[in-house]
């Protein structure tokens, strides 16, 4: 089949007005690897690295909660040497370290854990750079590549060596997708025209809300009500609005309470949440829709201090 007779999952995604907003994958670490050679549909365990350098990236994955691994490339990359970064995307003072390891094969005595856990000693590997990882993996999903390599060069345009090319970041439907380390800020259904805007945010360490899929630090529910209160008070910081808690008060319903720091004032926020009635196929090339489910605005009202 050719690319033109595809029915591509970004193209149905947006043609039913599926939700962006609850969509970021849930990451709290995500460990970046330059790696120029080619990528498979599992970048991971289809790559050319050692044996021993795959498991023990994928025992560090797997023992690290919520932790992700990627491969990320730019024109500029080298076969010979390896940027590594290690991204802690949590809610406040977010934190990315950096490595320039001279090969892959120093991943075998990179301390993971150490850096993941925040030991002093990896303190001068801190890096106040900010990472934009545009999802291009065409073999993970044909949109990726479609979407994907149009809006990286675009936003590279605008922003230079901060842009990377990144394998599978979740939610390929979403095309072109973008995850900004180390915030965790993630968007969708970009393209070439949104590079400015885009770019504009990023600098300003605020959030595109229209294109905005959440932060990955937080649940879905949580996504969804940062979304709905920012809608509602107009906060476009990125730190403008802060998790207090999430309560789960029924089948598919949440009451999340948000805090506005800059003026300390409390809200909850009611969601609920229920299959679509459209369906939309998740990944390029399925046979089968799916139904997917949707999160919705009920009510939120400001919280007195002191009241519960």
């Amino acid at each position: 089949m050719s690319e033109r007779d595809l029915m591509f999952c970004a193209d149905c995604s947006r043609q039913v007005g599926e939700q962006l907003f609850h969509t970021a994958p849930r990451a709290d670490y995500w460990l970046l690897i330059e790696y120029d050679a080619s990528w498979g549909a599992k970048a991971l365990a289809e790559s050319a690295l050692p044996k021993q350098i795959k498991a023990r990236l994928q025992a560090w994955q797997d023992r690290t909660p919520n932790a992700k691994v990627l491969f990320i490339k730019r024109a500029s990359s080298r076969r010979d040497s390896a940027r590594v970064y290690l991204a802690h995307t949590r809610e406040v003072d977010p934190v990315l370290y950096r490595f320039d390891l001279e090969a892959h094969a120093d991943l075998l005595t990179l301390d993971l854990d150490g850096i993941t856990a925040g030991d002093s000693r990896f303190d001068a590997h801190r890096t106040d750079e900010k990472v934009c990882l545009v999802c291009t993996n065409g073999r993970r999903d044909a949109a990726c590549s479609r979407y994907g390599t149009p809006f990286y060069h675009a936003l590279r345009g605008v922003l230079g060596e901060a842009v990377w090319q990144s394998t599978h970041v979740g939610g390929h439907r979403f095309a072109a997708n973008l995850c900004v380390l180390p915030s965790g800020v993630c968007y969708g259904y970009l393209d070439a025209d949104n590079a400015h805007d885009v770019a504009e945010a990023i600098l300003n360490r605020e959030v595109l809300v229209n294109k905005t899929r959440g932060r990955s630090c937080y649940s879905a529910p949580v996504q969804a009500a940062d979304y709905y209160l920012r809608g509602a008070t107009g906060v476009t910081a990125i730190q403008g609005i802060r998790l207090v808690n999430e309560n789960q008060t029924g089948d598919q319903q949440w009451t999340v309470r948000l805090e506005t720091p800059q003026d300390g004032r409390l809200y909850d926020v009611h969601v609920r949440a229920a299959l679509s009635d459209w369906t939309v196929f998740e990944s390029t090339g399925d046979t089968e829709p799916k139904h997917i489910l949707q999160y919705h605005y009920v009510s939120h009202e400001e919280i007195t201090p002191g009241g519960k």
